[in-house]
């Protein structure tokens, strides 16, 4: 048994590592296609776009993440029928607040891209390519949510072979997409083939559950097994978007497309670094729930320092090879290097993925037990980065942006090492209770 559960954790992770591997490797190339074949203000667009639409993507409000973590439980305490009641539930939750979403982050990014200081002097067809990538996303995130079920309640290794799946061929069309020069609109092909994929695999391939009406057992109660974690998580991953992604829009509005271009190549760079990264410790979320679950907290403890360390240090060495590949380009002035922000900003923005690569590391082991206690931390630092960015980005320049979001990342740190050390004494004095003999 011990074998078998080894062999299924090991699948899982390998599947994980090579879907955010592929997707890490196929933004890298969609990058250097980007700088190849669009214009330095259609690279400042297209940066722009991808933030707003990973603002869409997590506008379901943590529903994805509270989903894999409720299914999960479910799966370890044997509740069916519940579960049934549940995925009806989230399905039409999650249709609903997708498409007010749609619609608010559509008309906000025409907004945006219409009040950038340059919109007179360049002249882009953006508004067809961008109702098309919009309409994309919100369809293959209403599809998402059965995958994440999958995952949750069935199989990991099943729902990560899909999103492999997903990752290379819609990768293969993405890139076929901006060679083919189709500027803008490959961001939609990338969305639409993932998207098929997807559907289909459902119909003929995907795991099948069971209706709620042939499952007896308690109804499932959104308000009081859900939403007290999911408001959370929802919270928390707004702020993440302002940590991580708002920074493209805010230096469109502020400075123009042409330096959107450079600094959103730049952060592209470090955001493609954790979605590499951070495969192994987001994987862990279903082991890490089981593990409290069961009140196994030492074990859970074990496995964590272990991905940590591991992790932590494949992290470091990829932005080590990166600055050094990014110092050779400079010193012989190829001209990829002019689409990147200078040397100075792109180390502080790769320097600063480290060091939020650690700070998730916590972050997914303290929300094991359905909690959220990054929470106030998470919301205020994310407010507090964006005013120290957006008043960089005003009265500064890009290095300037960049160590700000450097500075902002690092006090992250100190407040995850308290939170982990509280919950540590806390759990080890629950099990400490729990093996104690009755009196």
């Amino acid at each position: 048994m011990r074998k078998n559960k080894f062999n299924a954790l090991r699948s899982e992770i390998g599947f994980a590592l090579l879907a955010r591997g592929v997707q890490g490797a196929t933004m890298l190339a969609a990058a250097l296609c980007v700088a190849w074949r669009l214009s330095i203000e259609e690279q400042g667009l297209f940066f722009v776009f991808m933030s707003l639409g990973a603002l869409l993507q997590l506008c379901d409000f943590g529903l994805s993440y509270a989903a894999l973590q409720t299914a999960s439980h479910f799966r370890v305490a044997d509740e069916n029928a519940r579960f049934g009641s549940f995925r009806t539930k989230a399905n039409q939750i999650n249709s609903t607040v997708l498409s007010a979403a749609a619609i608010s982050i559509g008309v906000l990014g025409a907004l945006i891209v219409s009040a950038r200081p340059d919109a007179g002097r360049a002249e882009l067809s953006w508004a067809g390519p961008w109702i098309g990538f919009i309409a994309a996303v919100f369809i293959a995130q209403l599809v998402n949510l059965e995958v994440v079920l999958i995952e949750g309640s069935r199989s990991a290794v099943v729902a990560w072979r899909l999103r492999l799946v997903q990752e290379v061929l819609g990768g293969c069309a993405f890139i076929a997409a901006l060679l083919g020069g189709v500027g803008l609109w490959s961001l939609c092909v990338y969305w639409v083939v993932r998207l098929a994929i997807a559907a289909w695999w459902l119909r003929r391939d995907g795991i099948r559950f069971p209706p709620p009406e042939n499952v007896g057992g308690a109804p499932f109660d959104w308000r009081r097994d859900v939403w007290p974690f999911q408001w959370r998580i929802g919270l928390s991953g707004l702020s993440g978007f302002l940590i991580f992604q708002a920074f493209n829009p805010i230096v469109l509005i502020e400075q123009g497309a042409s330096v959107a271009g450079k600094f959103g190549m730049s952060l592209a760079m470090m955001n493609m670094l954790l979605l590499v990264t951070t495969v192994w410790p987001l994987s862990q979320v279903s082991r890490y729930v089981g593990l409290i679950a069961q009140r196994k907290f030492r074990e859970a403890q074990r496995a964590f320092w272990r991905m940590l360390a591991g992790s932590s240090a494949f992290a470091a060495l990829l932005v080590f090879g990166l600055l050094l590949a990014l110092w050779w380009m400079s010193e012989k002035e190829i001209s990829l290097a002019s689409r990147l922000a200078d040397l100075t900003t792109t180390s502080a923005l790769l320097i600063a993925a480290v060091v939020h690569h650690v700070v998730i590391c916590f972050a997914v082991l303290l929300r094991a037990e359905r909690r959220e206690p990054l929470l106030l931390a998470s919301v205020f630092g994310s407010l507090f980065t964006v005013l120290a960015v957006w008043f960089a980005a005003r009265y500064g320049g890009l290095r300037d942006i960049a160590l700000a979001n450097l500075g902002c990342a690092l006090i992250g740190i100190p407040i995850v090492l308290t939170l982990y050390r509280r919950l540590t004494i806390r759990r080890l004095a629950d099990e400490k209770k729990l093996l104690s003999p009755p009196t």
